[in-house]
């Protein structure tokens, strides 16, 4: 287990959260139900940093984890996550001037964004993630289907991003470093981070958000001192994503590419016994009051098989799981598999077209109740949307 804090290297952090064993990984899918249910589980573990306000996993193991072309994140079946890369894109060209950049993302998963962002902002680049699996080129950006090893590039880069990656690395700062150190660059390089945001999963009570394979929790301050450890001057954190995500944009500069002297920025106790310890608390009134309401029901299903969605469906218990017949996610590549952890078959949404006893669907993430809304309402049935 981790002695020390991996981002400011403090001992001075607590247990603030343990949950019982889940899925290593969210978004592998299995052949067969007997496969889903012996997949890898670990418990999680929350730890707390007093000095910088991490939130992280100490028995958080990377190397249990593989991230191959079996991991399928991908949303791209989502008008509403669609959009929603539409204005990330025109957020980055037209508020911090990110044009005609030669830029590096890496876990750039199946490459949706870094495509939109090159094209969009008549930038160049190259994408890295070992779960990548189309084509090695678009117009003047390549993908490579393997892990980004910090090292000399013979590209230079004046642009990384990193978008949901750094909740995966067990030393982050040290990452971003690496990675920076990497560039061959005379120019400054802007360096984008997008991860989920822990204040909006307290404030939501959503429990079903803490996973296994995301060893780190951020907020606007952690994440700005990771910035600040790495050399590299904030332009903006806000949060985007309807709240569920925090953007960090800013500039490493070439003078500045050296980890900065620790930094004393403890987190005062008051915020942790008043702010934070009550929201924890929230997650186990949320659960009873999901609990309550799921048994006034016969039946009902969860659309959303990914890292929301799976651990929530893992944390029911038997009579609950014993309600739902089958579960449902966009994703085609996620149908007709099983969800990790269960004996729970993933269908495509048509399936309750012809589906006369399921009329409650959870809704894993609101942000997409108007279009599952939309298509509900072509099934000829009325369904009761219950977002927990």
């Amino acid at each position: 287990m981790t002695a020390l804090c991996p981002l400011c290297g403090s001992a001075r952090h607590e247990q603030i959260y343990h949950q019982k064993a889940l899925p290593l990984v969210s978004n592998t899918v299995y052949g067969t139900a007997s496969e889903a249910i012996a997949c890898a589980k670990e418990p999680v573990i929350l730890h707390l940093c007093r000095q910088c306000g991490l939130v992280f996993n100490p028995s958080f193991d990377s190397s249990k984890i593989a991230y191959d072309t079996h991991y399928d994140n991908r949303r791209d079946s989502s008008p509403r996550y669609r959009r929603y890369l539409d204005e990330l894109t025109t957020t980055l060209k037209n508020a911090y001037g990110l044009t005609r950049k030669n830029v590096l993302e890496v876990g750039c998963g199946q490459g949706d964004f870094l495509r939109l962002f090159t094209q969009v902002s008549e930038s160049s680049g190259a994408g890295y993630d070992p779960a990548y699996q189309g084509p090695e080129q678009f117009g003047a950006t390549s993908f490579v289907r393997a892990p980004f090893v910090p090292g000399r590039q013979t590209t230079p880069y004046n642009t990384l991003i990193l978008r949901h990656v750094l909740e995966h690395i067990e030393q982050p700062g040290l990452f971003v470093q690496a990675a920076l150190d990497s560039l061959v660059t005379a120019d400054d390089v802007s360096v984008v981070v997008e991860v989920p945001c822990f204040a909006w999963i307290l404030d939501a009570g959503a429990y079903w958000d803490i996973a296994y394979e995301h060893c780190n929790y951020f907020t606007r301050e952690s994440l700005s001192f990771l910035f600040d450890q790495a050399g590299i001057e904030v332009m903006d954190v806000q949060n985007v994503f309807e709240g569920q995500y925090l953007l960090a944009v800013g500039k490493a500069r070439q003078r500045s590419r050296l980890p900065h002297a620790f930094c004393q920025r403890p987190v005062p106790q008051k915020e942790f016994e008043h702010a934070l310890c009550p929201k924890l608390r929230t997650f186990e009134q949320k659960r009873a009051s999901i609990t309550h309401q799921l048994g006034q029901f016969d039946q009902f299903t969860i659309w959303g098989v990914a890292g929301k969605g799976v651990t929530f469906v893992n944390l029911l218990d038997q009579d609950q799981l014993d309600k739902i017949p089958f579960l449902i996610d966009m994703n085609p590549n996620k149908q007709r598999k099983y969800c990790p952890g269960t004996d729970k078959l993933i269908v495509p949404p048509s399936v309750l077209a012809g589906e006369t006893q399921v009329r409650v669907i959870l809704l894993m993430n609101p942000i997409y109740y108007d279009e599952i809304t939309e298509q509900t309402n072509t099934f000829g049935n009325t369904y009761h949307l219950l977002v927990p």
